[in-house]
């Protein structure tokens, strides 16, 4: 529990940061969306993974396992994301199957960045982990 105490607040910190560095720096504000991608989430544990990303204002989809159809690249994308956890965290390995692991896009709009963690943004609508 202490440890997802502290990724929330590290989570929302770099958020802040993100946040405060766009607002200083309008030569940036052609960017309108910021975008990642989780290779880590299983089937069983997707919607607890949605609703969390939404608790600090990302938009979340996930498409299917690619199972073991090789000829997809969803395929060699998870083989890399297995193999990284299997080189650095190795228990997490336990519950997750590497032919449940699906790839889910994050996103998030500079809109709703600079009006959760912005410099304007009002602290005690933060989320808290």
């Amino acid at each position: 529990m202490s440890w997802a105490l502290r990724f929330g607040r590290a989570l929302q910190a770099s958020l802040r940061t993100l946040a405060s560095y766009l607002h200083a720096h309008p030569e940036l504000d052609n960017i309108k969306l910021f975008q990642g991608e989780f290779g880590f989430v299983t089937a069983e544990n997707a919607e607890r993974t949605v609703l969390l990303a939404e608790r600090f204002g990302f938009e979340f989809t996930y498409g299917r396992a690619p199972g073991l159809r090789f000829w997809q690249a969803g395929f060699w994308e998870n083989l890399g994301t297995w193999l990284m956890l299997k080189a650095f965290n190795t228990a997490s390995l336990e519950t997750k199957s590497f032919t449940r692991l699906v790839r889910a896009q994050v996103l998030m709009t500079r809109a709703t960045l600079m009006k959760r963690y912005g410099p304007e943004a009002d602290a005690a609508a933060q989320p808290r982990p």
